[in-house]
């Protein structure tokens, strides 16, 4: 990881609870920028490591495109989830006088808290964060018939649908009351086998591939939905089964990876 993007990822974290809450849609866009910077998960855990022992510090440049740049993700992160707060306007207006640069340079996020029509596609990623958040709190309670619908009516919303799928299968976050998130994470790559959506391959095979292949026990019903999910998606038929896992690993390994990898959002 370059110090620029060790900078403006830790930079976006600091936006990010600036209001002391972290949102699903701050989540999902951090999630997102890590994956477009090329950061791998485990860089970016000694980054959020480094992180929390000063959670305020923010590295800015002086003048100039990279200090632009690192502004407009602060704005961009302030502005994901529709409203910016007056603790994340108030940083932002801080920090852009702090790097010389003009009030403009944190339109993003003025511009969002102003904007009183709501697009279509942000309509459906709020949705799709309220239901996820009902799903995590409720799921314990509910009955295999309702977790399994509830999950499938998250499915139904179109382009946000994928990202809030997705952002609960990479999440280390358990439903409340509920000993770990397997269940539900393999109902999600059920729904994402359905979805047909090919983006959604490489994050499948990322749980096909997890484990060792001899102890089959503690991951093994997200595994084997994942691998028919999988095969679901590009068109192979991998049974839910120890021998689909196999299959799907040697597919994935030897063709698939080089196909769909690039795909990843």
């Amino acid at each position: 990881m370059s110090k620029e993007t060790k900078r403006d990822l830790r930079n976006v974290l600091v936006m990010a609870l600036a209001d002391g809450k972290l949102t699903e849609d701050e989540r999902g866009f951090i999630h997102r920028l890590r994956e477009q910077l090329g950061v791998s998960k485990d860089e970016f855990r000694r980054l959020v490591k480094q992180f929390k022992e000063h959670p305020k510090k923010v590295t800015l440049p002086r003048g100039g495109p990279a200090a632009q740049r690192a502004i407009q993700l602060m704005a961009s992160m302030a502005a994901v989830d529709g409203q910016v707060s007056d603790p994340e306007q108030r940083l932002l207006d801080k920090l852009t006088k702090w790097a010389g640069l003009k009030s403009k340079a944190a339109e993003p996020a003025a511009a969002a808290q102003r904007n009183q029509s709501i697009e279509p596609d942000q309509v459906s990623a709020r949705k799709v964060s309220k239901l996820s958040n009902a799903i995590y709190a409720n799921f314990a309670a509910w009955d295999e018939r309702e977790r399994t619908e509830k999950v499938a009516e998250l499915a139904g919303f179109a382009e946000a649908s994928l990202e809030g799928l997705l952002r609960i299968l990479e999440s280390y976050r358990t439903p409340e009351g509920a000993p770990d998130a397997l269940e539900l994470r393999t109902l999600v790559v059920r729904q994402l086998g359905k979805l047909g959506d090919t983006r959604a391959a490489y994050y499948l095979a990322q749980q096909v591939t997890i484990g060792d292949m001899e102890d089959e026990i503690t991951n093994a019903a997200l595994r084997c939905a994942a691998a028919e999910a999988l095969g679901k998606l590009v068109g192979k038929d991998f049974s839910p089964d120890r021998a689909g896992v196999k299959a799907a690993r040697e597919w994935w390994l030897s063709f698939g990876s080089r196909q769909y990898t690039s795909l990843a959002i």
